[in-house]
Protein backbone atom coordinates (compact mmCIF):
# COMPACT_ATOMS: atom_id res chain seq x y z
CA UNK A 1 0.00 0.00 0.00
CA UNK A 2 1.44 3.54 -0.72
CA UNK A 3 -0.36 6.45 0.76
CA UNK A 4 0.03 9.67 -0.79
CA UNK A 5 -0.80 13.00 1.32
CA UNK A 6 0.65 16.76 -0.05
CA UNK A 7 -0.71 20.08 1.14
CA UNK A 8 -2.08 21.80 -2.55
CA UNK A 9 0.54 23.43 -4.76
CA UNK A 10 -1.48 24.96 -7.93
CA UNK A 11 2.36 25.24 -9.76
CA UNK A 12 2.41 21.52 -9.70
CA UNK A 13 -0.83 20.36 -10.17
CA UNK A 14 -0.42 22.49 -13.72
CA UNK A 15 3.52 20.75 -14.01
CA UNK A 16 2.38 17.31 -13.97
CA UNK A 17 -0.46 14.62 -13.44
CA UNK A 18 0.39 13.40 -10.07
CA UNK A 19 -1.30 11.28 -7.31
CA UNK A 20 0.02 13.50 -5.18
CA UNK A 21 -3.16 15.91 -5.10
CA UNK A 22 -6.42 15.25 -5.66
CA UNK A 23 -7.82 12.14 -7.69
CA UNK A 24 -10.87 13.42 -9.54
CA UNK A 25 -13.19 10.86 -7.65
CA UNK A 26 -12.92 13.59 -5.05
CA UNK A 27 -14.56 16.22 -7.42
CA UNK A 28 -16.73 13.97 -9.92
CA UNK A 29 -19.29 14.96 -8.27
CA UNK A 30 -19.38 18.81 -9.13
CA UNK A 31 -18.08 18.25 -12.30
CA UNK A 32 -20.94 19.06 -14.25
CA UNK A 33 -20.99 22.08 -12.72
CA UNK A 34 -18.51 23.65 -14.44
CA UNK A 35 -19.40 22.26 -18.41
CA UNK A 36 -17.79 18.99 -17.21
CA UNK A 37 -14.55 17.08 -19.70
CA UNK A 38 -13.08 18.90 -22.50
CA UNK A 39 -14.01 16.10 -25.48
CA UNK A 40 -10.30 17.12 -27.12
CA UNK A 41 -8.82 15.15 -24.75
CA UNK A 42 -8.17 11.25 -25.52
CA UNK A 43 -5.79 11.17 -22.05
CA UNK A 44 -5.85 13.34 -18.61
CA UNK A 45 -9.46 14.76 -18.98
CA UNK A 46 -9.66 14.53 -15.86
CA UNK A 47 -6.14 16.31 -14.87
CA UNK A 48 -7.20 19.48 -17.04
CA UNK A 49 -10.53 19.23 -15.28
CA UNK A 50 -8.60 19.74 -12.23
CA UNK A 51 -6.34 22.41 -13.33
CA UNK A 52 -9.77 24.30 -14.37
CA UNK A 53 -11.69 23.87 -10.90
CA UNK A 54 -8.31 24.65 -9.14
CA UNK A 55 -8.40 28.04 -11.15
CA UNK A 56 -11.73 28.82 -8.87
CA UNK A 57 -10.07 28.13 -5.73
CA UNK A 58 -7.61 26.62 -3.50
CA UNK A 59 -8.28 22.70 -2.94
CA UNK A 60 -8.10 22.18 0.25
CA UNK A 61 -6.38 18.65 1.56
CA UNK A 62 -8.35 16.79 4.67
CA UNK A 63 -5.57 14.97 6.68
CA UNK A 64 -6.81 11.12 6.11
CA UNK A 65 -7.57 8.58 3.51
CA UNK A 66 -10.22 9.63 1.66
CA UNK A 67 -9.67 7.57 -1.39
CA UNK A 68 -8.92 3.89 -2.19
CA UNK A 69 -7.57 3.42 -5.84
CA UNK A 70 -6.67 -0.88 -6.76
CA UNK A 71 -4.63 -2.22 -9.74
CA UNK A 72 -5.96 -5.37 -10.52
CA UNK A 73 -3.72 -7.83 -12.53
CA UNK A 74 -5.29 -8.57 -16.20
CA UNK A 75 -7.36 -5.10 -15.99
CA UNK A 76 -6.86 -2.81 -18.99
CA UNK A 77 -7.16 1.32 -19.78
CA UNK A 78 -6.01 3.64 -21.66
CA UNK A 79 -3.40 4.73 -19.52
CA UNK A 80 -1.70 0.99 -19.35
CA UNK A 81 -2.34 1.34 -23.21
CA UNK A 82 -0.65 4.55 -23.54
CA UNK A 83 2.20 4.52 -20.50
CA UNK A 84 4.02 7.02 -19.13
CA UNK A 85 6.95 7.62 -21.55
CA UNK A 86 4.99 6.70 -24.68
CA UNK A 87 4.50 9.41 -27.92
CA UNK A 88 0.81 9.28 -26.77
CA UNK A 89 1.68 10.06 -23.03
CA UNK A 90 3.96 12.86 -24.08
CA UNK A 91 1.52 14.23 -26.64
CA UNK A 92 -1.12 14.22 -24.23
CA UNK A 93 0.82 16.51 -21.53
CA UNK A 94 1.69 18.51 -24.43
CA UNK A 95 -1.53 19.40 -25.23
CA UNK A 96 -2.39 20.16 -21.52
CA UNK A 97 0.07 22.33 -21.20
CA UNK A 98 -0.11 24.23 -24.11
CA UNK A 99 -4.57 24.91 -23.26
CA UNK A 100 -3.49 25.91 -19.30
CA UNK A 101 -0.18 28.17 -20.95
CA UNK A 102 2.02 26.24 -18.55
CA UNK A 103 5.88 28.15 -19.14
CA UNK A 104 8.90 27.47 -18.17
CA UNK A 105 8.98 30.29 -14.73
CA UNK A 106 5.87 27.53 -13.91
CA UNK A 107 8.25 24.57 -14.21
CA UNK A 108 11.04 27.05 -12.39
CA UNK A 109 8.81 27.66 -9.43
CA UNK A 110 7.95 23.69 -9.75
CA UNK A 111 11.78 22.68 -9.89
CA UNK A 112 13.05 24.97 -7.22
CA UNK A 113 10.16 23.70 -4.91
CA UNK A 114 11.08 20.29 -5.65
CA UNK A 115 14.38 21.07 -4.85
CA UNK A 116 13.74 22.29 -1.90
CA UNK A 117 11.19 19.17 -0.63
CA UNK A 118 14.01 16.46 -2.10
CA UNK A 119 16.64 18.37 0.39
CA UNK A 120 13.87 18.04 3.13
CA UNK A 121 13.64 14.45 2.19
CA UNK A 122 16.73 13.55 2.02
CA UNK A 123 17.79 15.54 5.32
CA UNK A 124 14.74 13.59 6.80
CA UNK A 125 16.39 10.55 4.75
CA UNK A 126 19.51 10.61 6.97
CA UNK A 127 18.02 11.21 9.88
CA UNK A 128 16.03 8.37 9.98
CA UNK A 129 19.04 6.05 8.20
CA UNK A 130 20.80 7.57 11.29
CA UNK A 131 17.64 6.28 13.57
CA UNK A 132 17.98 2.98 11.51
CA UNK A 133 21.51 2.36 12.69
CA UNK A 134 21.32 3.28 15.98
CA UNK A 135 17.95 1.31 16.06
CA UNK A 136 20.02 -1.63 14.61
CA UNK A 137 23.23 -0.64 17.19
CA UNK A 138 20.48 -1.04 19.84
CA UNK A 139 18.54 -4.07 18.75
CA UNK A 140 22.65 -5.77 18.54
CA UNK A 141 23.39 -5.08 21.92
CA UNK A 142 19.84 -6.02 22.79
CA UNK A 143 20.90 -9.46 20.99
CA UNK A 144 24.13 -9.50 22.67
CA UNK A 145 22.26 -8.82 26.30
CA UNK A 146 19.99 -11.05 25.30
CA UNK A 147 22.20 -14.02 24.26
CA UNK A 148 24.09 -13.05 27.88
CA UNK A 149 20.65 -12.79 29.56
CA UNK A 150 20.10 -16.65 28.18
CA UNK A 151 23.57 -17.98 29.86
CA UNK A 152 22.96 -16.16 33.22
CA UNK A 153 19.72 -18.30 33.28
CA UNK A 154 21.09 -21.26 31.92
CA UNK A 155 23.82 -20.97 34.32
CA UNK A 156 21.54 -20.02 37.63
CA UNK A 157 19.08 -22.97 35.98
CA UNK A 158 21.84 -25.37 36.96
CA UNK A 159 23.13 -23.99 40.10
CA UNK A 160 19.13 -23.98 41.34
CA UNK A 161 19.07 -27.75 40.27
CA UNK A 162 22.18 -28.84 41.76
CA UNK A 163 20.61 -26.53 45.04
CA UNK A 164 17.26 -28.44 44.46
CA UNK A 165 19.66 -32.06 44.42
CA UNK A 166 21.79 -30.87 47.51
CA UNK A 167 18.53 -29.76 49.62
CA UNK A 168 16.96 -33.16 48.38
CA UNK A 169 20.13 -35.07 49.74
CA UNK A 170 19.62 -32.66 52.76
CA UNK A 171 16.00 -33.67 53.55
CA UNK A 172 16.93 -37.50 53.37
CA UNK A 173 20.06 -36.60 55.46
CA UNK A 174 17.48 -34.83 57.60
CA UNK A 175 15.21 -37.25 57.84
CA UNK A 176 17.42 -39.74 58.91
CA UNK A 177 19.13 -37.54 61.59
CA UNK A 178 15.10 -37.24 62.85
CA UNK A 179 14.62 -40.78 62.98
CA UNK A 180 18.09 -41.46 64.77
CA UNK A 181 17.43 -38.56 67.23
CA UNK A 182 13.34 -39.67 67.73
CA UNK A 183 15.44 -43.20 67.99
CA UNK A 184 17.54 -41.40 70.85
CA UNK A 185 14.49 -39.65 72.12
CA UNK A 186 12.95 -42.89 72.99
CA UNK A 187 16.13 -44.99 74.19
CA UNK A 188 16.57 -41.57 76.55
CA UNK A 189 12.88 -41.46 78.17
CA UNK A 190 13.53 -45.36 78.50
CA UNK A 191 16.79 -44.50 80.64
CA UNK A 192 15.62 -41.66 82.06
CA UNK A 193 12.48 -43.71 83.24
CA UNK A 194 14.78 -46.43 84.51
CA UNK A 195 17.16 -43.93 86.53
CA UNK A 196 13.80 -42.70 88.16
CA UNK A 197 12.38 -46.26 88.73
CA UNK A 198 16.11 -47.09 90.41
CA UNK A 199 16.00 -43.61 92.21
CA UNK A 200 12.73 -44.62 93.60
CA UNK A 201 13.92 -47.84 94.84
CA UNK A 202 17.12 -46.68 96.20
CA UNK A 203 15.44 -43.90 98.14
CA UNK A 204 13.22 -46.88 99.47
CA UNK A 205 16.29 -48.73 100.36
CA UNK A 206 17.78 -45.85 101.90
CA UNK A 207 14.50 -45.44 103.73
CA UNK A 208 14.90 -49.26 105.26
CA UNK A 209 18.54 -49.03 105.76
CA UNK A 210 17.71 -45.95 108.06
CA UNK A 211 15.38 -46.88 109.73
CA UNK A 212 17.35 -50.49 110.35
CA UNK A 213 20.35 -48.78 111.35
CA UNK A 214 18.65 -46.30 113.95
CA UNK A 215 17.07 -50.02 115.39
CA UNK A 216 20.77 -51.12 115.45
CA UNK A 217 21.80 -48.42 116.88
CA UNK A 218 18.63 -48.50 119.01
CA UNK A 219 19.78 -52.30 120.30
CA UNK A 220 23.37 -51.03 120.93
CA UNK A 221 22.30 -48.69 123.02
CA UNK A 222 20.14 -51.02 125.24
CA UNK A 223 23.41 -53.39 125.13
CA UNK A 224 25.87 -50.74 126.33
CA UNK A 225 23.04 -49.96 129.16
CA UNK A 226 22.67 -53.77 130.10
CA UNK A 227 26.34 -54.08 130.26
CA UNK A 228 26.99 -51.35 132.39
CA UNK A 229 23.58 -52.22 134.51
CA UNK A 230 25.60 -55.74 134.54
CA UNK A 231 28.91 -54.20 135.23
CA UNK A 232 27.75 -51.91 138.27
CA UNK A 233 25.61 -55.20 139.76
CA UNK A 234 27.26 -56.40 143.03
CA UNK A 235 27.30 -59.95 141.30
CA UNK A 236 29.88 -58.84 138.74
CA UNK A 237 31.74 -57.35 141.31
CA UNK A 238 31.83 -60.62 143.25
CA UNK A 239 32.40 -62.62 140.14
CA UNK A 240 34.88 -60.28 139.82
CA UNK A 241 36.43 -61.35 143.34
CA UNK A 242 36.17 -64.83 142.89
CA UNK A 243 38.18 -65.13 139.28
CA UNK A 244 41.07 -62.70 141.03
CA UNK A 245 41.53 -65.34 143.44
CA UNK A 246 40.94 -68.13 141.48
CA UNK A 247 44.31 -66.27 139.15
CA UNK A 248 42.26 -65.96 136.39
CA UNK A 249 41.42 -62.09 136.95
Amino acid sequence: MRIYAHDFDRDLLSSTTTFRYPLFSAAALISSAWAGFDPAFDLFEDWDFLIRLAQRGDFIRVPRITCEVRHIKGADSIVLSSPEGSPAFRRAKLQVWRKHGVDNDLFANVFESEKRRAITLEGNLVEARGAHNRLEQEVARLDRDKHSLIAQISALNERLNETLMRNSHLEGANAEIRGALDGANRERYAAVARIQQLETALDADLAELQRTNGALQGEVVRLQNLLDTIFQSRTWKLHTIVERVKGRG
